[in-house]
């Protein structure tokens, strides 16, 4: 193929050839016909295409490096589809994104409970289940001082962190113990808990000194209540009559 047909078309920036012509007559693409006999045919077409795209690329610039000659190749003419998706817009950022930028605020997440650990060279739970099956597998040796002084015979400071926690669990539930007990004696006595309502579900108990049954003290303690309920504190409230 000396020259190329004007229904060729090289497209050197896609490394790519076009032609518009049938390659086969359409009586050699009838049915019952046997198309390996026209292979030959297809062949020789695909040899003047590849011939035709590589005298194009012969004449783009050349530069030569160590490695090789490097081809520019021009523009492309066909508009062939992204392999990649548009990159996104950026998308507008609200004052609450600012501020969060400036003081230095992290979104708590997922994330936040890893981190790296330099001995495994691996990523681990802060906290957790996981966490603390990586230190059951991987905390096999202690490093201590010379001023280590063991909690119990034997000197293990793996005993020794054990029965801290352990201590420390002691001391929770004995807390949390001893707030049970305070709350149940103010529910007996009428005290009002920290909300101000009684652990009961009735109305706002009296506070430390006063009796529920003493109807004198109640009506004065409501009648403080409704003064202060008022942004004159009760200065300009009328009493109501008795009917």
């Amino acid at each position: 193929m000396a020259n190329t047909p004007s229904e060729v078309v090289v497209d050197a920036g896609n490394l790519a050839v076009y032609d518009t012509r049938n390659v086969l007559a359409p009586a050699d693409l009838q049915l019952g016909g046997n198309l390996l006999e026209h292979t030959p045919k297809v062949i020789s077409a695909l040899q003047d295409y590849l011939r035709a795209l590589v005298r194009t690329l012969k004449h783009c610039p050349q530069e030569s490096m160590e490695d090789g000659t490097i081809l520019t190749l021009p523009d492309p003419i066909a508009q062939l589809p992204r392999e990649k998706p548009m990159p996104r817009k950026s998308k507008f950022e609200t004052s609450w994104e600012r501020f969060t930028k400036q003081k230095g605020i992290r979104k708590h997440g997922k994330q936040l409970n890893k981190e790296w650990d330099e001995n495994t060279k691996d990523w681990k739970d802060k906290w957790g289940k996981r966490a603390r099956e990586h230190e059951r597998r991987y905390d096999w040796i202690r490093e201590v001082g010379t001023t280590y002084k063991p909690a119990s015979d034997g000197g293990d400071p793996f005993l020794d962190t054990k029965r801290e926690r352990k201590e420390r669990k002691k001391d929770i539930a004995k807390k949390v113990s001893k707030n049970e007990r305070r709350r149940e004696s103010f529910e007996r006595a009428g005290v009002p808990s920290q909300s101000g309502k009684s652990s009961k579900g009735g109305r706002s108990a009296l506070p430390i000194g006063l009796g529920s049954k003493d109807s004198a003290q109640l009506k004065s303690l409501n009648k403080l209540h409704g003064k202060i309920a008022t942004a004159s504190m009760g200065k300009f409230d009328r009493a109501r009559k008795k009917v």
